[in-house]
């Protein structure tokens, strides 16, 4: 069980990495605006669909936000080592940051990790260690690890910094725009439960909704917030790879995501397949799997919107494998 997350400790987590971060566009967005309004004639419900782009974010995705939160925690400490296992984003992330703080990271990938992504880990200086048939294999086997050579051990969600770091897209959002709800992805919860902290405490008066979203093909957090306890699910390949593995049975993220999000939807992979190619061809813009799942979550109408009226979605990467975009352009531009 973990300890409330303030709205103060997320703001000071964002002015602790925002010296090493790029400033993400938020943007109205016309194709999803589109989307959403097609099934209503009516001035009065027109709903305005808004993106963060954290694919444009350095690394590719919006995973340096927890790493830095926690590294330059860790930093302080006088820690210079770490370890992490990750399916890609978050291990580039751990990377990028421990380049910059001159400390040593070891990521552990599982064997079906993009190509793209762990050349970006070795590329940033880190021990890349290719390990297991899926995360779950390879988070156990990085666990065990850490503790042989007693490193820090750098959790892509279970950790208070990291949910910290990704709710301060939330806190950058609402500066900008205000909004009725907001839409993410989820895997572990890291970035759910981030966004929904800030979300109900940046204007206390008028909380504002979080909704995430899950590939259909890996739904350990959806799961689990029905059940009401943390629940072991079967997986299948998914192309928001960055979001499969079951959760850890103590992860604090699962509390917070109870407590905090309104709900949590899943998608198919035809859907993640279609808003892959709509973001290319509507907006010239690369985006991953796990990334797209939000915006999916609209494609496939699967949130009532009903009350909403300005809706944040968020976009987490670019980092796909250029083979895997190439069948998806080929297939839906037929």
């Amino acid at each position: 069980m973990t300890n409330d997350i303030s709205i103060i400790e997320i703001n000071q987590t964002s002015s602790l990495i925002s010296p090493y971060l790029l400033p993400t566009p938020f943007l109205q967005n016309d194709w999803l605006s589109d989307v959403v309004n097609k099934p209503s004639s009516l001035p009065l419900s027109k709903k305005e669909i808004w993106v963060k782009w954290e694919n444009l974010q350095l690394t590719g995705s919006f995973k340096p936000r927890g790493a830095l939160s926690k590294i330059l925690r860790l930093k302080k400490r006088g820690i210079d080592k770490v370890l992490a296992v990750s399916a890609g984003n978050h291990g580039i992330g751990v990377a990028y940051a421990s380049k910059k703080l001159s400390m040593q990271a070891s990521i552990v990938v599982p064997k079906n990790a993009a190509r793209t992504k762990m050349k970006a880990i070795s590329g940033f200086g880190a021990e890349l260690i290719i390990y297991g048939d899926s995360y779950d294999e390879a988070e156990l086997f990085a666990r065990k690890l850490a503790k042989e050579r007693q490193v820090e051990f750098v959790s892509p969600y279970n950790d208070e910094d990291v949910v910290m770091g990704q709710g301060t897209i939330a806190i950058e959002m609402l500066k900008q725009q205000a909004l009725d709800l907001i839409i993410a992805p989820v895997g572990g919860g890291g970035l759910l439960s981030g966004l929904a902290i800030a979300a109900t405490y940046f204007n206390p008066e008028k909380p504002i909704d979080v909704i995430g979203v899950q590939p259909k093909n890996s739904t350990a957090m959806q799961s689990s917030f029905r059940a009401g306890e943390i629940v072991v699910v079967e997986e299948s390949p998914t192309y928001a790879d960055g979001l499969s593995g079951n959760l850890e049975e103590n992860t604090c993220t699962f509390s917070l995501v109870k407590k905090y999000v309104k709900d949590i939807v899943t998608v198919t992979e035809k859907e993640i397949e279609q808003t892959i190619y709509n973001f290319l061809y509507y907006d010239h813009m690369v985006v991953e799997g796990s990334a797209a799942v939000a915006a999916a979550g609209l494609l496939a109408n699967a949130i009532d919107l009903d009350k909403y009226k300005n809706i944040g979605v968020v976009v987490t990467g670019r980092n796909i494998d250029i083979p895997r975009l190439s069948k998806i352009i080929e297939t839906y531009s037929v």
